[in-house]
């Protein structure tokens, strides 16, 4: 995230919930501000029945995979709000997370990625891939599209940024601690939700 106030989000299409059991499984890096004892910038995973009204969806699974620390910074969006915060457990590599929202059985819903930081100190931030749903009664999309990918700098990034994900050598990846690492999170989501 850059050293600003930022609070974005990508917010999937409507889905619908079936009756039996629902999963939604997901690849994540990341690598926020903070210390030993506080976290300033950080992301969260919200749904909503409603697409207006967002709960945290620790509510409906607490065994997400949260950090211990709030994050703090006043003006920040999140702040008193658990979250993935500082460095990934893996990282640069990735980790895997998988959420149970049986919760939702039945129920058209919403699922955003948010993403907030304070006005110091830019980060990498939080590479998302593999967005994939299990038990699910409808498809977000109605067709699938081939991801074409086109780099125009094939070197990697020259500011020491992290390495690009698995399969995406070759400098599209990376994010440099840049102001645009959320824009290309977010842009790999959109990509992973229109072939799915």
């Amino acid at each position: 995230p850059p050293a600003a106030f930022s609070d974005g989000s990508l917010e999937s299409p409507l889905l619908t919930a079936g009756a039996g059991p629902l999963t939604l499984t997901f690849e994540h890096r990341y690598q926020f501000e903070a210390d030993d004892d506080e976290a300033f910038d950080g992301g969260v995973l919200e749904v909503s029945l409603d697409g207006t009204i967002w709960q945290d969806v620790s509510t409906l699974d607490a065994t997400l995979p949260y950090g211990p620390l709030a994050m703090t910074g006043v003006g920040q969006a999140l702040a008193g709000r658990r979250g993935f915060t500082g460095r990934s457990p893996s990282f640069p590599a990735t980790d895997t997370v998988t959420v149970d929202l049986s919760a939702l059985a039945d129920k058209p819903f919403k699922l955003r990625f948010r993403i907030a930081s304070d006005n110091s100190n830019a980060s990498p931030g939080w590479d998302v891939d593999n967005v994939a749903f299990t038990g699910l009664a409808t498809t977000p999309f109605p067709i699938q599209v081939a991801n074409v990918r086109r780099c125009d700098n094939p070197t990697p990034p020259p500011d020491g940024g992290v390495d690009p994900l698995p399969g995406e050598e070759g400098g599209c990846c990376g994010t440099g601690g840049s102001p645009s690492s959320l824009l290309f999170a977010l842009g790999v989501l959109v990509a992973i939700f229109r072939r799915r």
